[in-house]
């Protein structure tokens, strides 16, 4: 694998990945092929050692994709928390949602470029017949009890929200909704 360094060139096909969807393709294959994976799109404060990068580049790259966003939004992602006004305040909340709502933004874009890049990596760096990438599989997160607790939650109330009297089939469908979601197929 070639060592991969996030630099100008890197820095301009990441913000064509977001700015220009019609090239989106060609600028992910671009950067897979100086190196980039999926490891450099996860942060390096991960706890499971699955990021490639250093606090540097992370940095960089959440720089340069918040570039491509608007000025009021760069304003607003930067924004000090100490600099808001209070928490509990109408403004201060809402500063805080804002800051949040940017930040989640770039870290969607985040997820896309490292979705690609580890479809990329699962097919070799091919791409499917129409051009596109291919998804790579996906791993099913372990369960926790809180994920536990919260699908036994989801069934208590699925079951408790059926009438008197319901139908075989509104019931057998909210009871196939809850089970899914203690398997982790449904939301």
């Amino acid at each position: 694998m070639t060592t991969f360094t996030y630099n100008k060139t890197a820095r301009e096909n990441v913000n064509a990945f977001i700015l220009l969807s019609d090239q989106r393709t060609a600028k992910v294959v671009t950067l897979y092929e100086q190196g980039m994976r999926k490891g450099h799109t996860i942060s390096p404060a991960n706890k499971e050692g699955l990021s490639l990068t250093n606090p540097t580049d992370w940095a960089k790259l959440h720089g340069d994709i918040l570039a491509t966003q608007s000025k009021a939004d760069q304003t607003k992602a930067k924004m000090p928390n100490k600099s808001m006004a209070e928490k509990g305040t109408v403004k201060g909340d809402e500063q805080r949602a804002d800051k949040k709502k940017v930040n989640n933004r770039v870290s969607k874009y985040v997820n896309d470029l490292g979705k690609k890049l580890a479809g990329l990596e699962k097919n070799a760096g091919a791409l499917t017949k129409d051009g596109t990438v291919k998804r790579a599989p996906q791993t099913p997160k372990a369960k926790t009890v809180k994920d536990i607790r919260s699908a036994h939650t989801k069934l208590a109330n699925a079951v408790s929200e059926v009438n008197d009297h319901p139908g075989y089939v509104e019931y057998s469908i909210r009871l196939a909704h809850a089970l899914e979601a203690i398997q982790g197929g449904g939301k």
